[in-house]
Protein backbone atom coordinates (compact mmCIF):
# COMPACT_ATOMS: atom_id res chain seq x y z
CA UNK A 1 0.00 0.00 0.00
CA UNK A 2 2.90 2.46 1.02
CA UNK A 3 4.36 1.53 -2.28
CA UNK A 4 1.32 2.03 -4.36
CA UNK A 5 1.31 5.76 -2.59
CA UNK A 6 4.56 6.73 -3.58
CA UNK A 7 4.27 5.78 -6.61
CA UNK A 8 1.26 7.34 -7.02
CA UNK A 9 2.87 10.85 -5.87
CA UNK A 10 5.73 10.15 -8.14
CA UNK A 11 3.26 9.90 -11.25
CA UNK A 12 1.22 13.16 -9.69
CA UNK A 13 4.54 15.30 -9.30
CA UNK A 14 5.61 14.25 -12.53
CA UNK A 15 2.01 14.95 -14.69
CA UNK A 16 2.15 18.59 -12.89
CA UNK A 17 5.31 19.45 -13.46
CA UNK A 18 4.99 18.48 -17.40
CA UNK A 19 1.59 20.79 -17.00
CA UNK A 20 3.82 23.22 -16.20
CA UNK A 21 6.95 23.09 -18.85
CA UNK A 22 9.44 22.65 -16.27
CA UNK A 23 10.43 19.16 -16.86
CA UNK A 24 12.05 20.58 -19.53
CA UNK A 25 14.59 23.36 -17.46
CA UNK A 26 18.06 23.49 -18.13
CA UNK A 27 20.71 24.68 -16.04
CA UNK A 28 23.55 26.78 -16.40
CA UNK A 29 26.37 28.36 -13.79
CA UNK A 30 28.66 29.12 -16.37
CA UNK A 31 31.85 27.76 -14.02
CA UNK A 32 33.37 26.10 -17.46
CA UNK A 33 32.62 27.84 -20.96
CA UNK A 34 29.33 26.45 -21.83
CA UNK A 35 30.33 26.30 -25.75
CA UNK A 36 26.63 28.43 -26.72
CA UNK A 37 26.17 28.96 -29.99
CA UNK A 38 27.00 32.83 -31.03
CA UNK A 39 27.22 35.70 -33.69
CA UNK A 40 28.83 38.51 -34.17
CA UNK A 41 29.21 38.90 -30.24
CA UNK A 42 33.17 40.04 -30.92
CA UNK A 43 34.28 42.89 -32.84
CA UNK A 44 37.65 42.55 -33.47
CA UNK A 45 37.96 45.52 -36.21
CA UNK A 46 39.17 48.54 -33.40
CA UNK A 47 41.64 50.78 -35.38
CA UNK A 48 42.74 53.33 -32.85
CA UNK A 49 42.06 56.90 -33.91
CA UNK A 50 44.43 59.32 -32.91
CA UNK A 51 42.23 62.19 -30.47
CA UNK A 52 44.43 65.55 -29.47
CA UNK A 53 42.47 67.46 -26.37
CA UNK A 54 43.68 70.64 -26.27
CA UNK A 55 41.36 72.79 -23.97
CA UNK A 56 42.05 75.11 -21.08
CA UNK A 57 43.39 78.21 -20.10
CA UNK A 58 44.99 80.99 -23.17
CA UNK A 59 45.75 84.00 -23.86
CA UNK A 60 43.31 84.38 -26.89
CA UNK A 61 40.23 86.51 -26.95
CA UNK A 62 38.18 84.42 -29.66
CA UNK A 63 35.06 84.96 -27.43
CA UNK A 64 35.76 88.71 -27.73
CA UNK A 65 36.25 89.24 -24.25
CA UNK A 66 37.16 92.97 -22.40
CA UNK A 67 40.50 92.23 -22.99
CA UNK A 68 43.07 88.82 -24.05
CA UNK A 69 42.66 85.30 -21.89
CA UNK A 70 39.92 82.82 -21.80
CA UNK A 71 39.17 79.48 -21.20
CA UNK A 72 38.30 76.60 -23.70
CA UNK A 73 39.75 75.25 -27.22
CA UNK A 74 39.66 71.73 -28.95
CA UNK A 75 37.85 69.21 -27.04
CA UNK A 76 37.47 65.82 -28.04
CA UNK A 77 34.19 63.09 -27.84
CA UNK A 78 36.19 60.23 -26.36
CA UNK A 79 35.98 57.50 -24.25
CA UNK A 80 38.53 58.85 -22.13
CA UNK A 81 37.51 61.85 -20.33
CA UNK A 82 39.19 64.89 -20.38
CA UNK A 83 38.00 67.61 -18.07
CA UNK A 84 39.36 71.38 -16.84
CA UNK A 85 36.86 72.74 -13.97
CA UNK A 86 37.02 75.33 -11.22
CA UNK A 87 36.20 73.69 -7.60
CA UNK A 88 33.32 75.67 -6.32
CA UNK A 89 34.70 75.46 -2.44
CA UNK A 90 31.84 72.94 -1.11
CA UNK A 91 29.73 70.71 -2.28
CA UNK A 92 26.02 72.36 -3.48
CA UNK A 93 22.63 70.64 -4.04
CA UNK A 94 19.79 71.25 -5.88
CA UNK A 95 18.30 72.85 -2.51
CA UNK A 96 19.93 75.66 -3.07
CA UNK A 97 20.14 78.35 -5.79
CA UNK A 98 22.99 77.86 -8.93
CA UNK A 99 23.64 80.41 -11.60
CA UNK A 100 26.36 81.19 -14.53
CA UNK A 101 26.52 83.63 -17.20
CA UNK A 102 29.04 84.54 -19.76
CA UNK A 103 29.70 84.75 -24.01
CA UNK A 104 30.76 82.21 -25.88
CA UNK A 105 32.19 81.26 -29.81
CA UNK A 106 32.00 78.30 -31.49
CA UNK A 107 35.22 78.90 -33.32
CA UNK A 108 35.12 75.26 -34.91
CA UNK A 109 32.31 72.03 -35.42
CA UNK A 110 31.54 68.69 -37.11
CA UNK A 111 30.34 65.63 -36.97
CA UNK A 112 30.26 63.48 -33.95
CA UNK A 113 31.49 66.38 -31.46
CA UNK A 114 30.26 67.36 -28.58
CA UNK A 115 30.67 69.10 -24.54
CA UNK A 116 29.29 69.26 -21.33
CA UNK A 117 29.66 73.26 -19.90
CA UNK A 118 28.13 73.72 -16.63
CA UNK A 119 27.92 72.47 -12.68
CA UNK A 120 29.36 68.92 -12.23
CA UNK A 121 30.46 66.67 -9.41
CA UNK A 122 34.07 66.26 -10.23
CA UNK A 123 34.10 62.37 -8.38
CA UNK A 124 31.03 61.19 -10.54
CA UNK A 125 32.52 62.98 -14.04
CA UNK A 126 32.73 60.55 -17.51
CA UNK A 127 32.69 56.88 -16.69
CA UNK A 128 30.21 55.21 -19.32
CA UNK A 129 28.01 58.01 -18.94
CA UNK A 130 27.45 61.44 -17.44
CA UNK A 131 26.32 62.21 -14.10
CA UNK A 132 25.50 65.14 -11.97
CA UNK A 133 25.40 68.06 -14.49
CA UNK A 134 23.43 70.97 -14.87
CA UNK A 135 24.27 71.97 -18.24
CA UNK A 136 24.99 73.94 -21.08
CA UNK A 137 25.33 71.28 -23.80
CA UNK A 138 26.95 71.81 -27.12
CA UNK A 139 26.80 69.03 -29.92
CA UNK A 140 28.34 69.64 -32.94
CA UNK A 141 27.69 68.92 -36.95
CA UNK A 142 28.81 69.85 -40.27
CA UNK A 143 26.67 73.58 -40.05
CA UNK A 144 26.83 74.52 -36.61
CA UNK A 145 25.87 73.24 -33.11
CA UNK A 146 23.00 72.49 -31.36
CA UNK A 147 22.37 74.04 -28.23
CA UNK A 148 21.14 72.13 -25.24
CA UNK A 149 20.31 73.17 -21.40
CA UNK A 150 18.98 70.28 -18.83
CA UNK A 151 20.32 68.23 -16.06
CA UNK A 152 21.63 64.75 -15.48
CA UNK A 153 20.57 63.34 -11.67
CA UNK A 154 23.07 61.05 -9.48
CA UNK A 155 21.55 57.94 -11.36
CA UNK A 156 22.55 59.33 -14.93
CA UNK A 157 18.77 60.28 -16.10
CA UNK A 158 17.57 63.34 -16.31
CA UNK A 159 15.89 66.04 -18.63
CA UNK A 160 16.49 68.75 -20.96
CA UNK A 161 15.32 71.13 -24.15
CA UNK A 162 17.17 71.70 -27.15
CA UNK A 163 17.28 75.72 -26.80
CA UNK A 164 17.91 76.23 -30.63
CA UNK A 165 14.46 74.32 -31.69
CA UNK A 166 13.32 72.39 -34.24
CA UNK A 167 14.54 73.67 -38.10
CA UNK A 168 12.21 74.66 -41.12
CA UNK A 169 11.96 70.71 -42.20
CA UNK A 170 10.69 69.49 -38.46
CA UNK A 171 12.19 66.22 -37.75
CA UNK A 172 15.93 65.92 -36.78
CA UNK A 173 16.34 69.13 -38.79
CA UNK A 174 17.25 71.10 -35.72
CA UNK A 175 18.45 75.15 -35.69
CA UNK A 176 22.22 75.62 -35.62
CA UNK A 177 23.92 78.34 -33.99
CA UNK A 178 26.85 79.42 -36.61
CA UNK A 179 30.56 79.17 -36.24
CA UNK A 180 32.24 82.27 -35.18
CA UNK A 181 29.22 83.68 -33.92
CA UNK A 182 29.66 85.56 -30.37
CA UNK A 183 26.92 84.43 -28.00
CA UNK A 184 25.47 84.76 -24.03
CA UNK A 185 24.00 82.21 -22.14
CA UNK A 186 22.85 82.81 -18.68
CA UNK A 187 22.06 79.64 -16.44
CA UNK A 188 20.01 80.00 -13.56
CA UNK A 189 18.43 77.20 -11.08
CA UNK A 190 15.67 77.89 -8.55
CA UNK A 191 15.28 75.48 -6.14
CA UNK A 192 11.72 76.73 -5.35
CA UNK A 193 9.71 77.30 -8.59
CA UNK A 194 8.05 74.23 -10.53
CA UNK A 195 5.83 73.45 -7.23
CA UNK A 196 9.04 73.68 -4.93
CA UNK A 197 11.13 70.98 -7.10
CA UNK A 198 13.04 73.05 -9.05
CA UNK A 199 13.08 74.65 -12.09
CA UNK A 200 16.29 75.90 -14.74
CA UNK A 201 15.72 78.84 -16.98
CA UNK A 202 18.22 79.04 -19.54
CA UNK A 203 18.84 82.22 -22.20
CA UNK A 204 20.61 82.80 -25.39
CA UNK A 205 21.63 85.68 -26.66
CA UNK A 206 24.02 87.74 -28.80
CA UNK A 207 23.54 88.35 -32.37
CA UNK A 208 23.20 85.81 -34.33
CA UNK A 209 20.17 83.09 -35.16
CA UNK A 210 18.09 81.06 -33.26
CA UNK A 211 18.68 82.94 -29.67
CA UNK A 212 16.11 82.00 -27.24
CA UNK A 213 14.82 83.92 -24.39
CA UNK A 214 13.36 82.00 -20.88
CA UNK A 215 13.64 77.95 -22.08
CA UNK A 216 12.28 76.26 -19.14
CA UNK A 217 13.32 72.56 -17.83
CA UNK A 218 11.43 71.36 -14.85
CA UNK A 219 12.84 68.94 -12.33
CA UNK A 220 11.77 65.76 -11.56
CA UNK A 221 11.44 65.81 -7.74
CA UNK A 222 13.37 61.72 -7.74
CA UNK A 223 15.67 62.60 -9.77
CA UNK A 224 16.24 65.33 -7.72
CA UNK A 225 17.47 63.57 -5.22
CA UNK A 226 21.21 62.69 -4.34
CA UNK A 227 22.50 65.50 -7.00
CA UNK A 228 25.82 66.99 -5.45
CA UNK A 229 27.50 69.57 -7.20
CA UNK A 230 31.09 70.64 -6.34
CA UNK A 231 32.62 72.28 -9.48
CA UNK A 232 31.93 74.09 -13.15
CA UNK A 233 33.49 73.77 -15.90
CA UNK A 234 33.72 72.01 -19.23
CA UNK A 235 33.98 68.25 -19.78
CA UNK A 236 33.98 66.20 -23.20
CA UNK A 237 31.16 64.01 -24.57
CA UNK A 238 30.66 60.40 -22.43
CA UNK A 239 32.15 57.28 -23.12
CA UNK A 240 31.52 57.04 -27.06
CA UNK A 241 33.87 56.14 -30.10
CA UNK A 242 36.48 59.33 -30.93
CA UNK A 243 34.21 62.16 -33.22
CA UNK A 244 35.61 65.36 -34.45
CA UNK A 245 37.25 69.01 -32.38
CA UNK A 246 34.49 70.85 -31.32
CA UNK A 247 36.21 74.52 -30.88
CA UNK A 248 34.80 76.27 -27.60
CA UNK A 249 36.12 79.73 -26.29
CA UNK A 250 34.19 81.35 -23.16
CA UNK A 251 34.95 84.68 -21.17
CA UNK A 252 33.38 87.61 -19.01
CA UNK A 253 31.99 84.62 -16.30
CA UNK A 254 29.81 84.83 -13.88
CA UNK A 255 29.38 81.74 -11.28
CA UNK A 256 27.20 82.10 -8.51
CA UNK A 257 27.76 85.54 -8.52
CA UNK A 258 31.52 85.34 -9.08
CA UNK A 259 33.17 87.61 -11.22
CA UNK A 260 35.76 85.71 -14.10
CA UNK A 261 37.27 87.53 -16.27
CA UNK A 262 40.79 85.61 -17.24
CA UNK A 263 43.04 88.27 -17.08
CA UNK A 264 45.37 85.59 -15.74
CA UNK A 265 45.50 81.41 -16.03
CA UNK A 266 42.73 80.45 -13.25
CA UNK A 267 44.54 77.60 -12.20
CA UNK A 268 41.22 75.40 -12.93
CA UNK A 269 41.47 71.65 -11.91
CA UNK A 270 42.41 69.86 -15.33
CA UNK A 271 42.58 66.21 -16.69
CA UNK A 272 43.58 64.73 -20.10
CA UNK A 273 42.62 68.27 -21.59
CA UNK A 274 46.06 68.84 -23.16
CA UNK A 275 47.28 65.58 -24.34
CA UNK A 276 47.43 62.98 -27.75
CA UNK A 277 46.72 59.67 -27.73
CA UNK A 278 45.04 56.80 -29.54
CA UNK A 279 41.72 56.11 -28.56
CA UNK A 280 40.06 52.42 -29.97
CA UNK A 281 36.93 52.13 -28.92
CA UNK A 282 34.74 51.42 -31.50
CA UNK A 283 30.58 52.14 -31.51
CA UNK A 284 28.88 48.72 -32.32
CA UNK A 285 32.35 46.53 -30.97
CA UNK A 286 30.00 44.32 -29.00
CA UNK A 287 32.18 42.34 -26.81
CA UNK A 288 30.50 39.88 -25.09
CA UNK A 289 29.55 35.89 -24.48
CA UNK A 290 31.15 33.61 -22.00
CA UNK A 291 33.21 35.35 -19.37
CA UNK A 292 35.10 33.13 -16.97
CA UNK A 293 37.11 35.49 -14.61
CA UNK A 294 34.36 38.05 -13.75
CA UNK A 295 31.39 37.29 -10.96
CA UNK A 296 29.06 40.57 -10.95
CA UNK A 297 26.11 38.68 -11.27
CA UNK A 298 26.43 35.20 -9.55
CA UNK A 299 29.08 35.83 -6.71
CA UNK A 300 31.66 33.48 -8.42
CA UNK A 301 33.86 33.42 -11.18
CA UNK A 302 32.30 32.82 -14.36
CA UNK A 303 29.05 34.31 -15.99
CA UNK A 304 27.88 35.44 -19.63
CA UNK A 305 27.61 39.00 -21.04
CA UNK A 306 29.37 42.11 -21.49
CA UNK A 307 29.39 44.61 -23.65
CA UNK A 308 25.98 45.05 -26.31
CA UNK A 309 25.99 48.25 -28.63
CA UNK A 310 22.07 48.72 -29.62
CA UNK A 311 22.83 48.27 -33.40
CA UNK A 312 25.05 45.78 -35.54
CA UNK A 313 23.18 42.48 -34.73
CA UNK A 314 24.68 39.89 -32.72
CA UNK A 315 23.43 37.61 -30.13
CA UNK A 316 25.03 34.65 -27.89
CA UNK A 317 22.50 31.69 -27.04
CA UNK A 318 21.91 27.79 -26.22
CA UNK A 319 20.81 25.86 -28.90
CA UNK A 320 17.59 25.08 -27.39
CA UNK A 321 15.31 22.90 -29.94
CA UNK A 322 12.32 24.19 -31.08
CA UNK A 323 9.93 26.26 -29.14
CA UNK A 324 6.91 28.29 -29.69
CA UNK A 325 3.93 30.60 -28.32
CA UNK A 326 2.47 27.42 -27.83
CA UNK A 327 4.68 26.20 -25.66
CA UNK A 328 4.74 27.22 -22.23
CA UNK A 329 8.14 29.04 -20.89
CA UNK A 330 10.08 29.74 -17.57
CA UNK A 331 13.18 31.46 -17.04
CA UNK A 332 15.19 33.16 -14.02
CA UNK A 333 18.38 33.69 -12.61
CA UNK A 334 20.65 36.41 -11.38
CA UNK A 335 21.75 39.76 -13.46
CA UNK A 336 23.91 42.48 -12.81
CA UNK A 337 23.76 46.03 -14.90
CA UNK A 338 27.63 47.76 -14.90
CA UNK A 339 27.11 50.58 -17.58
CA UNK A 340 24.85 52.05 -19.57
CA UNK A 341 25.20 54.69 -22.00
CA UNK A 342 22.35 57.00 -23.49
CA UNK A 343 18.98 54.72 -24.93
CA UNK A 344 20.95 51.34 -24.89
CA UNK A 345 19.17 48.44 -24.57
CA UNK A 346 19.17 44.28 -24.88
CA UNK A 347 17.46 41.64 -25.63
CA UNK A 348 17.32 38.19 -22.40
CA UNK A 349 14.77 35.28 -23.61
CA UNK A 350 14.01 32.92 -26.44
CA UNK A 351 14.61 34.15 -30.04
CA UNK A 352 15.04 33.13 -33.64
CA UNK A 353 18.81 32.64 -34.35
CA UNK A 354 18.20 33.11 -38.02
CA UNK A 355 14.91 35.82 -37.98
CA UNK A 356 15.85 38.55 -35.69
CA UNK A 357 16.54 42.53 -36.62
CA UNK A 358 14.27 45.14 -35.93
CA UNK A 359 11.89 45.71 -35.56
CA UNK A 360 12.04 42.19 -33.44
CA UNK A 361 11.00 39.13 -34.55
CA UNK A 362 10.71 35.45 -32.92
CA UNK A 363 11.09 36.89 -29.90
CA UNK A 364 9.41 36.52 -26.30
CA UNK A 365 11.33 37.55 -22.96
CA UNK A 366 13.25 40.76 -21.71
CA UNK A 367 13.50 44.07 -23.89
CA UNK A 368 15.86 45.80 -21.26
CA UNK A 369 15.83 49.29 -22.80
CA UNK A 370 14.37 53.20 -21.65
CA UNK A 371 14.97 56.65 -22.12
CA UNK A 372 16.91 59.13 -20.11
CA UNK A 373 14.61 60.35 -17.96
CA UNK A 374 13.77 56.49 -16.39
CA UNK A 375 17.20 54.82 -17.34
CA UNK A 376 16.83 50.87 -18.82
CA UNK A 377 13.70 49.06 -17.65
CA UNK A 378 13.04 45.21 -17.48
CA UNK A 379 10.22 45.35 -19.60
CA UNK A 380 8.21 41.93 -21.08
CA UNK A 381 8.19 41.76 -24.42
CA UNK A 382 7.27 39.38 -27.45
CA UNK A 383 7.04 39.61 -31.58
CA UNK A 384 5.82 37.23 -33.74
CA UNK A 385 7.26 36.18 -37.33
CA UNK A 386 5.42 39.45 -38.19
CA UNK A 387 7.80 42.58 -36.69
CA UNK A 388 4.86 44.71 -37.03
CA UNK A 389 2.78 42.75 -33.80
CA UNK A 390 5.89 43.22 -31.83
CA UNK A 391 5.10 44.43 -28.53
CA UNK A 392 6.52 45.67 -25.35
CA UNK A 393 5.71 47.54 -22.05
CA UNK A 394 6.32 51.32 -22.28
CA UNK A 395 6.85 51.34 -18.47
CA UNK A 396 8.65 48.48 -16.28
CA UNK A 397 10.78 48.48 -13.19
CA UNK A 398 14.26 50.46 -13.88
CA UNK A 399 17.48 48.84 -13.63
CA UNK A 400 19.82 50.25 -11.45
CA UNK A 401 23.05 51.02 -13.24
CA UNK A 402 25.71 50.32 -11.05
CA UNK A 403 26.15 46.84 -10.51
CA UNK A 404 22.92 45.73 -7.97
CA UNK A 405 22.79 42.28 -8.23
CA UNK A 406 19.39 41.24 -9.18
CA UNK A 407 16.95 37.92 -9.35
CA UNK A 408 14.60 37.80 -12.31
CA UNK A 409 12.18 35.67 -13.62
CA UNK A 410 10.58 35.42 -16.98
CA UNK A 411 7.04 33.05 -16.76
CA UNK A 412 5.39 32.32 -20.67
CA UNK A 413 1.63 31.30 -20.01
CA UNK A 414 0.41 30.21 -23.39
CA UNK A 415 -3.12 29.33 -22.17
CA UNK A 416 -3.52 32.63 -19.37
CA UNK A 417 -5.82 36.02 -20.78
CA UNK A 418 -8.60 33.07 -22.02
CA UNK A 419 -5.92 31.35 -24.68
CA UNK A 420 -4.49 34.39 -25.64
CA UNK A 421 -1.33 34.03 -23.73
CA UNK A 422 0.57 35.54 -20.91
CA UNK A 423 4.00 37.03 -20.13
CA UNK A 424 5.03 37.98 -16.78
CA UNK A 425 8.26 39.37 -16.13
CA UNK A 426 10.34 40.01 -12.59
CA UNK A 427 12.90 41.97 -11.42
CA UNK A 428 13.78 42.14 -7.32
CA UNK A 429 10.65 41.22 -6.64
CA UNK A 430 8.50 43.67 -8.71
CA UNK A 431 6.62 41.99 -11.90
CA UNK A 432 5.15 43.86 -15.01
CA UNK A 433 2.61 41.57 -17.30
CA UNK A 434 2.23 41.81 -20.76
CA UNK A 435 -0.69 40.27 -22.81
CA UNK A 436 -0.87 38.93 -25.96
CA UNK A 437 -2.94 39.95 -28.89
CA UNK A 438 -4.74 37.15 -30.99
CA UNK A 439 -3.04 38.18 -34.29
CA UNK A 440 0.20 38.03 -33.06
CA UNK A 441 -0.46 34.99 -31.63
CA UNK A 442 -1.81 33.20 -34.94
CA UNK A 443 1.72 34.08 -36.49
CA UNK A 444 4.30 31.35 -36.59
CA UNK A 445 7.05 32.72 -34.14
CA UNK A 446 9.93 29.74 -33.62
CA UNK A 447 12.73 30.15 -30.88
CA UNK A 448 16.10 27.86 -31.32
CA UNK A 449 18.17 29.50 -28.76
CA UNK A 450 18.24 30.94 -25.28
CA UNK A 451 20.53 34.26 -24.42
CA UNK A 452 21.66 37.51 -24.91
CA UNK A 453 20.51 39.35 -28.04
CA UNK A 454 21.28 42.45 -29.51
CA UNK A 455 18.79 45.54 -29.93
CA UNK A 456 19.25 46.80 -33.16
CA UNK A 457 16.91 49.95 -32.77
CA UNK A 458 20.24 52.64 -32.29
CA UNK A 459 21.59 54.14 -29.24
CA UNK A 460 24.91 53.36 -27.01
CA UNK A 461 25.68 50.30 -25.52
CA UNK A 462 25.06 48.24 -22.18
CA UNK A 463 27.82 46.13 -20.10
CA UNK A 464 25.35 43.50 -18.41
CA UNK A 465 25.98 40.26 -16.72
CA UNK A 466 24.10 37.19 -15.85
CA UNK A 467 24.54 34.25 -13.94
CA UNK A 468 22.87 31.11 -12.33
CA UNK A 469 20.38 30.27 -14.98
CA UNK A 470 17.39 28.29 -15.70
CA UNK A 471 15.49 28.26 -18.51
CA UNK A 472 13.18 26.10 -20.73
CA UNK A 473 14.83 24.14 -23.35
CA UNK A 474 12.71 22.22 -26.34
CA UNK A 475 13.07 19.00 -28.31
CA UNK A 476 16.18 18.45 -30.34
Amino acid sequence: MHTLLTKSLVVLVVALASARGEDNLKTERFDRDPGWDSHNNWTLDRKPVKVTQDFGFSQTNHARGKSAGEVGGGIVRSSRTAFYLKPLGRVMTLDEPLSATGQFVVTESDGLSSLFFGFCNSETIGGAYQRNWLTMSLNGESNGCEVYAGYISNLGNGDGKRVTGVGPKGGRDFNRIPDGTVYTYDLRYDPKANEGNGQIIFTLGGDGPYTAKDVVVNVHPELRKGMRLDSFGFCNGGKAEPGSTLGVFVDDMTVNGESLTFDEDPNWKGENNRVTYEDSFKRGAHDFGFQPDSKFAGGKKGEMGGVLFSDNGGYYGDKIGRLTLDDRLVASGKMALTERGSEAGFYLGWFNSKERGYPPKNLIGVFAEGPNSTGSMFRPIYASSDPKLADTLKRATVIDPFGKTYEWRIEYDPKAADGKGELKVSLGGETAVLTLTPEARKQNAQFDRFGLAVYEGGGQWSKVFFDDLEYTVGSK
